[in-house]
């Protein structure tokens, strides 16, 4: 077959070189339609109910994090320059829009929906010709003077609701949240809307001492525009190193241009193809450009030595060709395939995220080998044929030095190299055993980055700005039950115990806010305790007024002001806790999840905790117990009775029975006891813990379980393709050992330098035995070629498939070990990770195939080079029928 392709591309190499011509301007043409992914990438699968619930969510109370919040601390704020700047600048961004072209039409629209600082905050009052409640700003003229900011001051520090939401008096802390429209922030007409924020308020910096600034889209518009330019200097490096180490391989510039030009249609087709399948560029995507470099370098190598030793040892042009074609085309191929499959794998994720990663990673792998394998022979036969000069980089002593050291060591050092394997993999196991997850937000920036630190800024004033909702349902309407709400307003005093939680907002602060402006401002009625039946009264005269009624029961929602709606749905069942959260990571989430479930249930669910465990008991005792508790519970005791009544028919005038034994005897324990189970199942209040920060700490622990999964997958396909290509399950087994070897030693490093997993340092195990599988191929398919030509003497084909390999493979080498550190320069300590640990791993890789992999082929000669391995189909074909003149 190879024969055939060889001769293709050699007789019809001007239509080929059209051909991809022709692809890649049209592949150019979809690159430059690529954009940045500003979203958060979706990292759970569409049916996992964290996602779900997190959808159902944003549909009853819509997007939550998408603000952005900009902080200052200063004693003087109220100083009236400073306020007058202060409520400036918030208008100054308010008028933030973008205009971009549609349908033939200039479209304009705010950057900006709404802002929420002391210079924009609004207060309750009563509207006493309408009997309705409305919504005043507090400042009602700009600019104001130095009276009327004391003013202001005063009637803020009158309304509790926005004490330390919007200022903290303690540390003189004042915030502007920016509500960001997210149409415009994720639509590719966003231009620098961010950058644009943080310049205008920067401009400030004359009144105010220091700005910091937070929030989702201002850390993910910062971090995507550190991938624009990461993206820019990974390619430029991954050109540099790598043509700096083919001229000191080759010593010809014509290698470098070759190679150079392979690599550089393959970055072009590599944008083409994210573009085409309509993806966009993230964290994870921008690292397929430069790796595409470092891949196909090789590729470039294998094909050009193999091409002038070649032509050294017969002195044909066309024959050399030929056989570049046949004999490094078919083994580069499967290792390109293999290669592929390591990043494939990640299709098996079911994260968007990842699956898109997997496949523009795999298809570009696979055309970077078709570029190789067309571009390199048909320039080649452009060219003149190879000078004495440009091969004596086949002479070089170090090289031969350092290929008969591994020879040595591979035949003759045997029992240390088992010793020194075995050594290494009890200290890599143990390594292994130290390892740890994490899944922080920031978590790659660098501990000096600014977003980092304004990060840390938030977490020590507000512990913390990442969006956290609890969302409780409730069969009662929520602001009439009062039971319920006492509940909520205990949970919240239980939520001020957790260090990692900020300050929370829900429909009971909302109702204190109403019941504060019913009491025309006083403040002492925004301080209610709904456990006591004095406050309890209060607001239900607040509800029952008028006021109440007009506003918010006469209308579908509560008026163009949403006051009310943004903690309550629309059936009125449904409320949400709404706090921030610090960036903890998986670990620490996990166990504050497993805390606030436990403190949910014992607040809001008291009687169906002790109803389990009064029913997981034996005996007579559970229906006394039952009774207790139905005796116990006014609420409980009256709902009892109003259903058997009603089922039994009878008039709510009869007295209900007091004693268990009547009860039993008129209506039957088992009647009884079910009403008793189906009212506290009607009474619990379901939660659920949300919002981004939880989906993303989630996401993160189900990608990095689903992505050694993936490996696993990885592993085992490209061990039935070598059974396939070999014919022997034993020699596939031995010959995985040393690709184990190095993620074993990868693991390690991990544990010991407190190297953590997560998506961004996971990657190294699929991309390094993807990989360095690809040695373990070349050094097996030359080993059965030799075997086949030296009659079966297994030590000389050992020797020699090393010497022949050997150069290639540390060539290739050096060039994967320099391509992959250039990810070092990486402002993101994962990707930082990713480059020295697969440089490192693929070093290791390289001695274990070139010197464990032998010593196991010689010790364990009879039971692994059996007459099916020897005769399966070679790689290389018989070339004598070739007439090399004609072609």
């Amino acid at each position: 077959m190879w024969n055939s392709i060889a001769n293709i591309i050699l007789r019809n190499r001007l239509l080929i070189l059209s051909i991809l011509l022709s692809l890649t301007l049209v592949l150019g043409y979809f690159g430059t339609k690529v954009t940045l992914q500003y979203e958060f990438g979706k990292l759970l699968p569409s049916n996992d109910e964290t996602f779900l619930a997190y959808e159902d969510f944003k549909q009853n109370f819509g997007s939550d994090g998408m603000v952005v919040v900009i902080a200052v601390n200063d004693k003087d704020f109220y100083n009236h320059k400073k306020f007058n700047a202060w409520r400036h600048l918030g208008d100054s961004l308010s008028s933030l829009k973008i205009s971009y072209p549609q349908d033939g039409e200039i479209i304009k629209k705010n950057i900006v929906d709404s802002i929420f600082s002391e210079a924009h905050l609004y207060n309750i009052s009563k509207d006493r010709i309408n009997k309705k409640f409305v919504l005043e700003e507090v400042v009602h003229s700009f600019p104001i003077d130095s009276a009327t900011v004391d003013s202001v001051h005063k009637v803020i520090l009158s309304l509790p609701f926005y004490r330390d939401i919007v200022y903290k008096e303690s540390t003189d802390l004042h915030l502007m949240m920016l509500f960001i429209n997210k149409e415009v922030f994720n639509s590719k007409n966003r231009g620098t809307l961010i950058d644009d924020i943080h310049d205008i308020a920067l401009s400030y910096e004359n009144q105010f001492s220091s700005f910091h600034f937070s929030g989702l889209p201002f850390i993910r518009s910062v971090t995507m525009n550190k991938v624009k330019a990461e993206l820019r200097l990974f390619v430029l490096l991954a050109l540099f190193v790598t043509s700096i180490l083919l001229f000191l391989f080759f010593r010809s510039l014509k290698v470098v241009l070759i190679s150079v030009i392979v690599v550089v249609i393959g970055v072009v087709w590599s944008f083409g193809i994210i573009g085409m399948f309509n993806y966009e560029i993230t964290i994870l995507m921008g690292l397929i450009p430069p790796l595409i470099i470092v891949i196909g370098i090789p590729n470039c190598v294998y094909l050009i030595n193999k091409y002038q030793q070649e032509y050294r040892s017969h002195g044909n042009k066309a024959k050399s060709l030929t056989r570049v074609i046949k004999k490094v085309g078919n083994a580069t191929f499967l290792t390109n395939v293999t290669t592929a499959m390591g990043f494939g794998t990640f299709i098996f994720t079911h994260s968007d995220l990842m699956k898109e990663f997997g496949v523009v990673a795999s298809v570009n792998i696979i055309c970077v080998f078709f570029l190789s394998i067309l571009l390199v022979p048909i320039m080649y036969s452009y060219l003149p044929a190879p000078k004495t000069k440009h091969t004596k980089h086949l002479d070089r002593n170090w090289l031969y030095k350092a290929v008969d050291l591994l020879v040595y060591f591979a035949t003759e050092k045997r029992r240390q190299v088992y010793l020194i394997t075995a050594i290494g993999l009890i200290i890599g196991f143990y390594g292994m055993s130290r390892m740890h997850t994490t899944g922080n937000i920031v978590d790659d920036l660098p501990d000096g980055d600014q977003v980092v630190l304004d990060l840390k800024f938030f977490e020590k004033e507000l512990n913390g700005v990442m969006p956290f909702e609890i969302v409780l349902s409730s069969n009662d309407t929520i602001y009439k039950s009062f039971s319920n709400i006492s509940k909520i307003q205990k949970l919240q005093q239980a939520l001020k115990q957790e260090k990692y939680l900020s300050p929370s907002l829900s429909i009971v602060d909302a109702m204190k806010f109403i019941s504060q402006a019913y009491a025309n401002g006083k403040e002492s009625k925004f301080n209610l305790d709904f456990s006591k039946e004095k406050d309890r009264n209060h607001f239900s005269r607040v509800i029952g007024s008028k006021y109440f009624k007009n506003t918010f029961l006469n209308n579908e929602s509560d008026g163009d002001n949403g006051f009310v709606g943004s903690f309550i749905d629309s059936t009125h069942h449904r409320t949400r806790i709404t706090l921030q959260i610090a960036d903890i990571g998986t670990a620490a989430m996990d166990s504050l999840i497993l805390r606030l479930d436990s403190t949910i249930s014992q607040i809001l669910n008291p009687l169906s905790i002790k109803y389990e465990r009064i029913i997981k008991g034996e005996g007579d005792s559970i229906h006394t117990k039952l009774f207790e508790l139905y005796n116990n519970s006014s609420t409980l005791k009256y709902r009892v009775q109003s259903k058997l009544m009603t089922e039994s028919n009878q008039d709510e005038f009869i007295l209900f029975p007091e004693d268990s034994n009547q009860i039993y005897d008129s209506y039957g324990i088992e009647n009884f006891e079910s009403a008793i189970e189906e009212n506290i199942s009607n009474q619990n209040i379901s939660t659920i813990v949300t919002g981004t920060g939880v989906v993303y700490t989630k996401g993160t622990t189900y990608l990095v379980k689903n992505l050694f999964i993936s490996l696993i997958i990885a592993i085992c396909v490209i061990a039935v393709l070598m059974s396939f290509l070999f014919k022997s399950w034993r020699m596939v087994l031995v010959s995985l050992l040393p690709n184990l070897v190095p993620l074993i030693f990868t693991s390690a490093l991990m544990g010991y330098f407190g190297i953590p997993i997560k998506p961004s340092t996971i990657l190294v195990f699929s991309i390094a035995f993807g990989i360095s599988i690809d040695d373990t191929i070349h050094f097996l398919a030359k080993y059965r070629q030799e075997l086949q030509s030296n009659g079966s003497n297994i030590r000389k084909a050992v020797v020699n498939s090393i010497k022949e390999t050997g150069t290639s493979m540390i060539y290739t080498s050096i060039i994967l070990f320099f391509g992959f550190s250039i990810f070092i320069a990486s402002n993101f300590g994962g990707t930082q990770a990713l480059g020295t640990l697969v440089s490192l791993t693929l070093f290791v890789a390289m001695l274990a195939n070139l010197v464990l992999l032998p010593a196991l082929l010689l010790s364990l000669e009879k039971a692994l080079t059996t007459k099916q391995f020897k005769d399966s189909e070679a790689f290389f074909e018989d070339d004598q029928d070739i007439d090399w003149k004609e072609l």
